[in-house]
């Protein structure tokens, strides 16, 4: 199994997307569920995962300042958990 350019490039993009379901969603779900306990996006965390994911999936590299840095990602967390609760 030869190591390809693109081989790379396609772990590092997967890696960066696991990274972000984990430093960037369940932090997100977590404290939309302390602060709007019946909101539908905790309600249906699978299907919100699914929409969550996808997105992520093809922006992981731009989404690795987030991941990186804590201050970068508690502004996105609650950047994106008000947005949430704004628009139910």
């Amino acid at each position: 199994m030869e190591l390809t350019l693109l081989k790379i490039i396609a772990a590092a993009w997967l890696s960066t997307w696991l990274v972000v379901q984990f430093r960037i969603f369940v932090p997100s779900i977590m404290t939309l569920n302390r602060y709007a306990e019946g909101h539908n996006s905790v309600k249906w965390w699978p299907i919100t995962w699914l929409i969550f994911g996808v997105g992520t999936l093809i922006t992981a590299p731009l989404l690795i300042t987030t991941v990186l840095w804590d201050d970068h990602r508690d502004l996105f967390v609650r950047t994106y958990v008000m947005n949430l609760v704004e628009r139910q």
